[in-house]
């Protein structure tokens, strides 16, 4: 017997619906004057489809019959695993006027970083069968979600917490908090964000353990699950977007779903703010994978503003696709682990800010993020100094949730912001000041690099028209470099000579005025190789291969074709 059926065998919920004992939800009006919203037009087979569902809800108590002076409208919907239909009020003249109650909900850093500290092997989703339809409303709070049929005779009011409510997802969180509270030790080994309860354990026996204390948990509290979208003892899952895994080496690892880049790809050419917006939300959602994409976005950040006039430019196009061809090939990124140095490598330019972080764990250096971010007009008027030491701070807060409570360090190839922030001199200027005391918050040790160990962050920053194959050819060559050092690799003179040439520029199609821009300080002669390619490979091996437990795919890896050389 599986798993699934186990669950289906001790938590029915076929033609029956749960309810949490002792607790119900009132709703606060801030203005109570009763109103009458008519239904909406829909076609004859709709109408006995949103009738016969409303009749179905009743028989399962989640509707009852009556006339409220409290009336919305309702609308039918597809559900999304299957063809069938379902029925959702329209609450939107309600949710203007109810009191709203705010909860915090589970943030993804967070989540992903307790996951990451729990070193967990397995992983499990449990899903709560109709989560919000849980939760019994007071008498008060019934009277405000009446609905009304398309037949003309009854009307209906809901007994059930609905959906479409804009305190629904609040209260629930707050509810499903609650709960698991009541496990001991539950927040190390499980998280729900709404009605979806994420466990994860370092073996079977554990998770099974885990397992079971959290559906006891939820029949106590009359809550049940669907064991078709509960997915048990994994080792990868779909959780709030993204997935996460454990890779061959045990290493917990994270990627954005393939339908969601696949969406973005897809997505049309905004022709409203609004529509430029919703582009620029659904992409930063996932830009924490992708280097130097808010560069990119910087054009079309100018046509989501409000009151902007919308004139869709080359340069528009150009960064709309560029920005869906990154979409093609997401990378994976590995987990913060509670063992191990964090490494942040900063670096910043007059256009924008670039950096990454790193967590160095058993001589493994392992990429946990990247972060960029184009810089205000203001900044032009910054000294060098005050530019790349505001970067920092910058680069330092995009971490925060992983860097204040730990001691790191940090790698800038500036080395006066060294000098600095070491000195017991009183800083020269009141920016620098001001900076200092907002770095003071963190524990780090600043080191110097020079600005060819920081090939990455270099590129990051003074870029903006990458491509992201670009990015996989500037990756092994920075994490050659600063491995090189940091373990004291003996591998380091291969990637130290200028070996790039034109002729091999011009056969694979790189265009060497845009890697090496006019004035940054990749701006290099470049010489003929001094070894073959092959040799090259078979001289970082070792290196490349220790570069692959970062995320980035291995065949990147496998053969440098490309080492950036400078003096």
């Amino acid at each position: 017997m599986t798993c699934s059926h186990k669950i289906d065998k001790h938590f029915p919920y076929i033609g029956e619906l749960s309810s949490c004992p002792n607790f119900e939800v009132d709703i606060e009006l801030s203005n109570d004057e009763p109103f009458y919203i008519r239904p909406y037009f829909a076609s004859d087979s709709g109408k006995q489809a949103i009738d016969k569902e409303l009749n179905h809800l009743v028989k399962l108590g989640i509707l009852s019959i009556g006339h409220q002076s409290y009336t919305s409208p309702v609308l039918l919907i597809s559900k999304k695993e299957s063809s069938e239909k379902r029925v959702v009020t329209d609450f939107r003249y309600l949710n203007s006027r109810i009191r709203k109650i705010n909860h915090p909900f589970p943030l993804l850093s967070e989540t992903l970083k307790t996951i990451g500290n729990s070193e967990a092997r397995v992983l499990s989703v449990v899903d709560i069968k109709s989560a919000f339809h849980c939760l019994p409303l007071s008498k008060h709070a019934q009277q405000y979600t009446g609905i009304a049929s398309y037949n003309g005779g009854n009307h209906f009011y809901y007994k059930r917490l609905p959906q479409g409510l804009n305190i629904s997802p609040g209260i629930f969180q707050a509810k499903i908090n609650d709960i698991l509270q009541a496990i001991p030790g539950s927040t190390e080994f499980c998280i729900a964000h709404h009605d979806d309860i994420i466990l994860f354990s370092k073996d079977k026996s554990e998770h099974k353990k885990h397992l079971t204390l959290l559906l006891k948990c939820l029949a106590d509290n009359g809550l049940k699950v669907c064991p078709k979208k509960c997915k048990l003892f994994r080792s990868s899952v779909l959780y709030m977007g993204h997935k996460i895994f454990v890779n061959e080496r045990g290493c917990l690892c994270i990627q954005p779903l393939a339908d969601r880049c696949e969406a973005i790809r897809k997505m049309k050419r905004p022709k409203t703010p609004k529509e430029t917006r919703r582009f620029v939300g659904a992409v930063n959602y996932i830009s924490n994978f992708f280097p130097k994409i808010q560069s990119v976005l910087r054009p079309i950040h100018h046509l989501a503003r409000k009151h902007k006039r919308f004139v869709w430019s080359d340069e528009h196009e150009a960064a709309f696709e560029q920005i869906r061809s990154m979409m093609t090939n997401p990378p994976i990124l590995h987990l913060p682990r509670s063992i191990g140095t964090f490494n942040l490598y900063s670096d910043t330019s007059r256009i924008a800010t670039g950096s990454y972080l790193t967590q160095t764990v058993e001589d493994k250096e392992y990429i946990l993020g990247y972060y960029s971010k184009v810089l205000p007009p203001a900044c032009q008027n910054y000294s060098v100094t005050e530019l790349e030491m505001f970067g920092l701070l910058i680069n330092i807060t995009a971490f925060k949730h992983l860097l204040k409570p730990n001691e790191f360090n940090a790698f800038v190839d500036h080395s006066s912001i060294v000098q600095i922030l070491q000195s017991k001199d009183e800083p020269s200027t009141s920016r620098l000041r001001k900076l200092i005391l907002k770095l003071s918050d963190y524990s780090f040790k600043i080191a110097y690099k020079k600005g060819s160990d920081l090939v990455l962050a270099d590129f990051l920053s003074r870029n903006p028209n990458y491509s992201h194959s670009e990015i996989d050819e500037v990756v092994p060559i920075a994490f050659s470099l600063f491995t090189s050092e940091l373990l004291n690799d003996e591998v380091r003179q291969p990637v130290c000579n200028p070996i790039v040439t034109r002729s091999y520029a011009r056969t694979h199609g790189i265009d060497i005025p845009d890697l090496f821009p006019k004035g940054s300080k990749t701006n290099q002669t470049v010489a003929e190789p001094t070894q073959s390619h092959s040799e090259i490979a078979q001289t970082n091996g070792q290196t490349a291969n220790r570069s692959s437990d970062s995320g980035t795919p291995e065949d990147s890896f496998n053969c440098i074709d490309l080492l950036f050389a400078r003096t």
